[in-house]
């Protein structure tokens, strides 16, 4: 799905000291329909980037 660049809102993941980088955006009008719904995609992402990075580190 593309979110037009009108409605989105960026989410950046940052860990330490490290620089922070976006990992996805949040459509406004999803958020404004349902904000639980669109925080556990939003940590879903996290989550996902999160064990990508991992395995990038280790492989």
């Amino acid at each position: 799905m593309v979110i037009p660049p009108q409605r989105r809102v960026p989410f950046r993941v940052q860990v330490g000291d490290s620089p922070g980088h976006t990992v996805g955006y949040f459509d406004l009008r999803d958020l404004a329909a349902n904000t639980d719904a669109a925080l556990v995609a939003m940590l879903r992402d996290v989550a996902n980037e999160i064990e990508r990075q991992a395995a990038e580190e280790r492989g």
